[in-house]
């Protein structure tokens, strides 16, 4: 909560926020108490914070917990429906039909779908970003890479996870190469195209952090490591 209404990205930084602040959308209509003044809240203890945000709110705590279930719920119920819908692209209706009921039973989400947690998330935007790169590579359009920096940039800050995405996309590439290169001219387009997909990923991370910069991501991540 603190990050959606108050940019704040020190209480809890092991994990980016886009993931939060999606879960979080419906406290900009709750306008809930935020414990600014506790002790916990300014010595960063984000357990302790966390309890007292619950039950020492103005807003009932069952409404707290509910909203960013509900918002989990329906990425879920939309991350089932993108894996039907692309899996309907390659093998046809049968296919689709087949990967969403593998989708809507699989144990995984049926577990993470009603809990606020980062998890379905990451899988949600890990997904965006390997349809987005799989899209580029088949038909390089500088569109297309700027829809692979807009999908790479969240899943980067959906969870610090997603960064092992980066090195298979890499060896992707590789394997692409010689198909997607074609001539010098060609080549030269493609590595233009890859520029700004890097730099549309990186402004994607810059807004998420409420433009406080790379500092904060890089600060989660090193807390990470520490944790």
């Amino acid at each position: 909560a603190g990050h959606l209404l108050k940019g704040d990205f020190t209480l809890e930084p092991v994990n980016p926020p886009l993931a939060r602040l999606w879960a979080c959308l419906p406290y900009l209509a709750l306008r809930p108490d935020l414990p600014l003044t506790s002790v916990h809240w300014r010595e960063r203890h984000p357990g302790a914070a966390g309890l007292e945000f619950l039950y020492r709110n103005r807003i009932p705590w069952r409404t707290l917990v509910i909203w960013p279930r509900v918002m989990t719920a329906l990425l879920g119920a939309a991350l089932v429906w993108w894996i039907a819908g692309w899996a309907e692209t390659r093998a046809g209706r049968t296919g689709g039909v087949i990967a969403g009921a593998l989708a809507a039973t699989c144990p995984n989400l049926l577990g993470n779908g009603g809990l606020a947690t980062t998890d379905l998330a990451a899988a949600a935007s890990a997904l965006l970003a390997g349809w987005a790169w799989t899209a580029w590579l088949e038909r390089p359009t500088l569109r297309r890479a700027g829809l692979v920096g807009v999908a790479i940039g969240a899943a980067l800050v959906t969870k610090y996870a997603n960064l092992a995405l980066l090195p298979v996309f890499a060896a992707l590439l590789v394997a692409e190469r010689r198909r997607i290169g074609g001539d010098p001219a060609g080549r030269r387009a493609r590595m233009f195209e890859l520029a700004v997909a890097a730099a549309v990923g990186a402004a994607v991370v810059f807004v998420a952090y409420g433009g406080s910069g790379f500092g904060a991501y890089l600060a989660g991540l090193e807390a990470q490591r520490a944790d």
